[in-house]
């Protein structure tokens, strides 16, 4: 047999196989978690979190992009294994599908911001990004709310007069003011009850579960999700 055949063979046994995809879906316009940089390549805390998940836990991280609201639905589907945008653990949503353990914890009240002498919540126009838990929240208090496809389509509709208020998360935007100078502020804060920022999957879902905790629980450890923790929200 040919020496070159042979290396070939034993090198091509030495190999391991070839890591199990786990099918991630995410709307990549929630900076600091999820965004896009240059390209179209995505960069936040959820990017890093997720790649390192992949590496402990022995997956090929595969990614694709969708709009918030359409990330459950895809992950109740089979579509996608898992979903990852920010997205808190709510009780609404754990009637549709599991969680993670957490992964960075819920940074405080929620914000609304707005123009200098905006109303206050209960009479303003208010938006919202829609398939939020900041879009449940106001469904909840049953006040009226418009609701965007995007955080930044919300800030443009602010700027334009057609809201009052905006409500998010505060880490959005605290980023979002660092790049935004259209002169809307920080006016009301909030608090929702939520965890923090989890990874959804299908309802059910042991086995995938129990794999994605065993890594996070591993990070937790280690320091590496109070490093993540630090270097994006900081």
């Amino acid at each position: 047999m040919h020496l070159r055949y042979v290396l070939a063979i034993v090198l091509g046994l030495a190999c391991p196989a070839t890591a199990e995809e786990l099918r991630i879906g995410t709307d990549p316009t929630f900076a600091p978690y999820i965004f896009s940089k240059g390209g179209g390549r995505l960069a936040g805390m959820d990017k890093d979190v997720m790649d390192e998940i992949c590496r402990r836990a022995a997956f090929e991280c595969v990614w694709s992009k969708a709009s918030f609201k359409s990330l459950i639905p895809a992950v109740q589907a089979g579509q996608i294994d898992v979903a990852i945008a920010g997205m808190a653990n709510s009780s609404a949503r754990l009637k549709k599908v599991d969680f993670t353990l957490v992964y960075s914890a819920a940074a405080g009240p929620s914000l609304y911001v707005g123009m200098p002498g905006a109303p206050p919540p209960a009479k303003a126009r208010v938006g919202v990004k829609s398939g939020t838990i900041h879009a449940e929240h106001l469904a909840k208090k049953r006040r009226k709310a418009t609701q965007f496809a995007t955080e930044a389509a919300a800030l443009d509709a602010l700027v334009a007069g057609e809201i009052d208020l905006f409500f998010a998360s505060n880490s959005y935007l605290i980023e979002a003011q660092k790049r935004d100078r259209r002169g809307w502020v920080f006016a009301y804060e909030e608090v929702i009850e939520a965890d923090g920022a989890a990874i959804a999957l299908r309802k059910g879902d042991r086995a995938l579960k129990a794999r994605l905790d065993k890594a996070i629980l591993s990070m937790q450890a280690d320091g590496t999700l109070k490093k993540l923790n630090h270097k994006w929200f900081d």
